[in-house]
């Protein structure tokens, strides 16, 4: 069975709020990530002969294309059964429309396969390729860009020892690692340390090791 992408709406406490349906999977995705010089920053002084110093990670960005389309195996490409695509339009909007109680757009969780990017909805362009001959559109394809939701941390902010954490009903593994590292992607190392293979099934009450992070060099 294919793995289907989704993307979940998170709140404050990185609970998942809503599950948004992914049509069909990305035809494609990149995840952009850049480092800060001290040559790169006008608000930062240094002597021209010195060699640039690295100050920070820029947040990452992942950008995703899907596609959308209103065609089924039932309707055998007749466009006046075709479905309106503007209704699952409507529901990705949700990602970048201003949420009034956190006066921003919500948190979201993109995950597929491997990947899992936590951040905020920068961006959201919907291109319509096709219409029924009443003008629905029915087919189109949305470029969505993501914000992570923190900078990479340094070596200097990681943990020094191992801690532990009692899991509660409810609380993903993602959120462990937002509350351990201030970054929710970082679950794979507390899975690890606690031997846990499937971490959609934890049991609440467990005792979770901590362990620190370890950055590889720049």
């Amino acid at each position: 069975m294919i793995e289907r992408a989704k993307i979940t709406v998170l709140n404050d406490k990185m609970q998942a709020v809503e599950s948004i349906d992914i049509q069909f999977n990305p035809s494609e995705f990149s995840i952009d990530r850049s480092a800060r010089f001290s040559d790169d920053d006008e608000s930062v002084l240094t002597d021209a002969a010195e060699s640039p110093q690295f100050l920070s990670e820029r947040r990452a960005v992942l950008k995703v294309k899907l596609t959308l389309d209103g065609f089924t195996s039932a309707d055998a490409l007749d466009e006046e059964k075709a479905e309106d695509v503007s209704k699952r339009v409507k529901k990705l909007r949700k990602l970048v429309t201003l949420d009034e109680k956190l006066h921003r757009p919500p948190l979201c969780l993109f995950e597929w396969g491997t990947t899992a990017f936590t951040g905020y909805t920068e961006n959201m362009n919907v291109n319509y390729t096709m219409f029924s001959s009443g003008g629905i559109p029915i087919r189109a394809t949305v470029d969505l860009t993501f914000k992570s939701v923190d900078k990479k941390q340094t070596a200097l902010q990681s943990p020094d020892r191992t801690k532990r954490h009692v899991l509660t009903q409810g609380t993903p593994l993602y959120a462990v690692a937002y509350e351990a590292y201030n970054d929710p992607t970082e679950w794979r190392p507390i899975a690890e340390a606690n031997g846990i293979k499937n971490p959609r099934k934890l049991r609440a009450g467990t005792v979770l090791k901590i362990p620190p992070l370890e950055f590889e060099p720049l």
